[in-house]
């Protein structure tokens, strides 16, 4: 889900798919009460994860790629 770029988040939460996101997941009590956006990679795991949260999608792979690092920050 997209939001518009100027909705305000309180927490950012940025991590890659698998492992990194199911730990993120796993600790929803820490971060439910805030306003918050997620920034991962367009995978089929993040989507189900993610639907109804804001995310925004990542360009990888950022270790091997200087030109989705640029695009990324």
């Amino acid at each position: 889900m997209r939001r518009e770029a100027t909705a305000r988040a309180d927490l950012l939460l940025v991590c890659s798919t698998g492992g990194h996101l199911l730990q993120l997941v796993a600790l929803r009590e820490s971060w439910e009460p805030f306003e918050r956006a997620w920034v991962t990679f367009d995978k089929s795991d993040a989507r189900s994860l993610l639907r109804g949260e804001r995310v925004y999608y990542a360009h990888g792979p950022t270790n091997r790629s200087i030109k989705n690092l640029l695009r990324n920050l």
